[in-house]
């Protein structure tokens, strides 16, 4: 059986839960110090970091700052 290809969109949230776990390593922190940092409920951040695309954008630009994270950069976007 073939391997499924992954669609662009499934590509960007591969990139950006990278870019997140590599963010959050970088700065040696947990989800939930993230959550104390931002004040999102800790079950938001844990959201953020499994299903980026699923949350409101806000949530996930909040979690990213923090963590020094462009989420717009090429190497994000492409997965």
């Amino acid at each position: 059986m073939p391997a499924t290809r992954k669609t662009p969109a499934q590509k960007r949230e591969e990139g950006i839960k990278r870019a997140l776990r590599i963010g959050l390593a970088a700065k040696g922190m947990t989800r939930e110090d993230v959550a104390n940092r931002t004040k999102l409920a800790p079950v938001t951040v844990s959201l953020v970091f499994s299903d980026p695309i699923g949350r409101e954008f806000r949530s996930v630009l909040i979690v990213a700052d923090l963590l020094g994270v462009n989420l717009f950069s090429d190497e994000v976007m492409s997965g």
